[in-house]
């Protein structure tokens, strides 16, 4: 996988990165269904501040904390986790991969 076409969380499986998100809405349609492992601040807003920043619930930020820790402390998960990662990357979102969508796409037009 040599591209992450501008999408920050393409890029940080690339680059073989564990991944803190809060699920956005490409995420949730397009990548999260692919099976990827992430550290989730979910995807509920629990309130804006005066700042424009956004806020989630204590709760979730405690799981997401702990999954933190665990990519830190135990090198073997996080290895697993953004190995894993990255071979769903290649399968389903690498330049290669878009050839494989692309080209019965332009077969059927020559037809």
């Amino acid at each position: 996988m040599l591209e992450g076409w501008g999408n920050q969380f393409l890029e940080a499986i690339n680059a073989k990165i564990p991944v803190c998100l809060f699920e956005y809405d490409v995420y949730k349609q397009d990548i999260g269904p692919l099976g990827f492992e992430t550290i989730s601040l979910g995807s509920k807003i629990k309130e804006k501040d005066e700042f424009g920043l956004v806020h989630v619930s204590n709760d979730v930020i405690k799981e997401a904390s702990k999954k933190m820790i665990l990519f830190l402390q135990d090198s073997k998960f996080r290895e697993e986790t953004v190995e894993k990662n990255y071979k769903i990357g290649l399968e389903k979102l690498s330049l290669k991969a878009l050839g494989n969508y692309i080209e019965p796409l332009l077969e059927s037009f020559s037809e």
